[in-house]
Order: C-alpha cells, then structure tokens, then sequence
C-alpha cells in the first residue's frame, strides 16, 4: 500500500471537523494558524474565499494513484458553493471516501477517476474536466477526450473512461476553499503536504509516468523541475488548467498513445 495511502487510512470522517487527526494535532500545537481560516459549517455560508471548509470531506487526490501514468498536481480542491449538497450524496460521498481508500471495488470499479465518471456529471469536479463545449465552460480535458477517441476509433464514452483509470490528481493541501490565501506558510511542514508532495517525488522517479505541476510548482526544488517527465505550468496556464491539443494536451496524448 502506498505511503499516502496508509496516511489517509487514518481519517475518520467528522461533521464539521472534516481534518487528518495528524493536520490537527500539527495545526493546534503550532498555532500558527487563527482557527478563523476554517469554518464547521455543514452548509453554505458567506465567509472570506481563504476560508477552508472542514463541513466537506477533504480530497487530497482522486484517481487510482497505482495505475495512473499522468498525474496532475494541484493545490487545493476548489469551493464554488455547490459542494455541501454533492457531499451530502450519498453515492457522491462514498465515492469520495472509497477514493480516500483506495477502494474501486464498488462504483468506481469501470472509471476510477470519480469526476469523470459519468455517474457524477452533474457535479462541479466533472464539468471542470469533461464538459461539452455546449456547456458555459469547456472541461479541460475535453478536447484530449474527443482527439484520443477519434484517433483510436472509439467512443467518447471509452475515450473518457481510459482517461479516468491512466489520470491521477494530488492536491497539495487536501481542504476545500475558495481561493488559497493566508495559510500558505503553514503549509510547508503539514503532515498532509509531506505526504502529498513525496508521493509526487516518488512518482516522477519512474519514467514511464508524466508529472504536470498545474499548481505548485514553486514547492519543488531545481532539480525535481529539471526532470524530462516533469511539466510545469506557466503563470498565466495554471488558473485554467485547460490541456489545448497543441501544447500539454499533446504532451498528454504522446505520452499515453
């Protein structure tokens, strides 16, 4: 079992009080970060966008992180202010938490990747990834799906669930939040964070995986970024995160062709 794994084995889901046991204890004996940055709240609620949700499951990766050849590194899952009512479904929060585990004996067993499983298509996650362009927004891997179907002469459909078991996600801070403000200095030493950012070392010493630093990148040391399998975001790219066929997007199709 991975590293990371047997770490989130520990979390035990807590209304309100949605955090690592480790995360906590590191956070209430440093004190280094104000305890308004989280809210408990299990609804909706107006509070600044650097406030971490701790009522929403956290969700430091998603994907099968064994198999996965493409990992994409973020920062931290967004909050859009239609989470609370997705967590509280209950086939979307087994999902969530049998991700947590690990487990894709149950509804992720065909497509791994929780968002883009089309169980889950009218969740915030999968419309961010696999949207039609007749949506408000194009998901950013829309146009690899619809390339890499057309090139291996199969359905959307297959195309999507092939993307779902060969693609990974870390978040680097595993709590849900609008924008990622004030807590950045705490970050370097959370538990969490370590365990994320090895997982990403260790995936990158193998060559057959490609590693896209979205976000973040600025938490990896020289040599790490040097590395041919290792691709990192520009400044302006990251926010968007879209794959377009004529840069990372074909980087992507390369690599799992």
């Amino acid at each position: 079992m991975l590293e990371i794994v047997k770490f989130w084995k520990d979390f035990v889901p807590n209304p309100g009080n949605n955090i690592h046991p480790q995360d906590k204890k590191f956070i209430d004996e440093t004190g280094k970060t104000p305890i308004a940055l989280f809210s408990s709240k299990l609804t909706k609620s107006l509070e600044p966008d650097c406030t971490f949700r701790l009522g929403l499951l956290p969700q430091p990766y998603m994907g099968n992180l064994a198999k996965s050849r493409i990992v994409l590194v973020m920062l931290n899952p967004g909050y859009a202010g239609t989470e609370f009512e997705e967590h509280k479904d209950p086939q979307a929060r087994k999902a969530i938490l049998d991700t947590i585990n690990q487990d894709f004996s149950g509804v992720l067993a065909e497509s791994n990747y929780m968002y883009m499983n089309a169980l889950y298509k009218d969740t915030s996650g999968y419309r961010y990834l696999c949207s039609e362009p007749k949506n408000p927004i194009k998901g950013c891997l829309r146009d690899c799906i619809v390339k890499y179907a057309k090139d291996k002469g199969i359905s959307q459909e297959s195309s999507q669930r092939f993307f779902s078991n060969s693609i990974c996600m870390i978040e680097l801070f595993p709590y849900h939040s609008a924008k990622f403000g004030k807590v950045k200095p705490l970050i370097n030493n959370l538990p969490s964070y370590l365990k994320a950012k090895a997982f990403i070392i260790e995936k990158a010493k193998d060559k057959k995986n490609l590693i896209f630093l979205v976000r973040g990148a600025e938490r990896f040391d020289e040599s790490f970024l040097s590395q041919k399998n290792v691709i990192r975001f520009g400044q302006g790219e990251s926010r968007k995160m879209y794959f377009t066929l004529h840069k990372h997007g074909k980087k992507l199709l390369d690599h799992i062709m």
